[in-house]
């Protein structure tokens, strides 16, 4: 891969580096996931949107994961024939599907956290802790930055 054009010193290497970092947490991510049998990075994703929003419709669940209805319903047949989510009509509404992380699917979840969490922290084990508040804010500026950007580096409402 060419590299690419240097507009400031420091940026460039800051740059560089978290590319670096990325790539780490990716081989974590990727690791970690490789330990469930037969379970998509996209089946996962879709856990994970489960277990911070509680249950969600089928829709919602698409739009969240950035896929059409109908691959997410396809997605859910089969968490739901894995017994990882469960599928019920909405009380208020009987045409509305709704979905639910299962027990099975919320503690295959906690886990996979568990151990991408412990290879963060063997990781940051490595580093001197005097070094821990510096890196802290910096990795916090980074994540609210982040947060006003879309996911391809351009201002929010652009």
């Amino acid at each position: 891969m060419p590299p690419l054009p240097d507009t400031d010193g420091l940026l460039a290497e800051l740059s560089e580096a978290f590319l670096e970092v990325t790539r780490v947490m990716a081989e974590i991510a990727a690791r970690t996931l490789a330990a469930q049998e037969e379970l998509t990075v996209l089946q996962y994703r879709a856990l994970v949107v489960l277990a911070e929003s509680g249950s969600s419709r089928v829709a919602a669940l698409a739009e969240a994961l950035h896929v059409s209805p109908s691959t997410a319903t396809r997605l859910c047949d089969r968490l739901v024939a894995k017994q990882l989510i469960g599928r019920n009509r909405s009380v208020e509404d009987r045409r509305e599907v709704q979905v639910a992380l299962a027990d099975n699917g919320r503690f295959l979840v906690e886990e996979v956290t568990r151990g991408r969490l412990g290879a963060i922290r063997a990781i940051l084990a490595e580093i001197d802790e005097e070094r821990y508040p510096a890196l802290l804010e910096a990795i916090a500026s980074f994540a609210n930055a982040s947060r006003e950007l879309s996911p391809f580096g351009v201002p929010a409402g652009r």
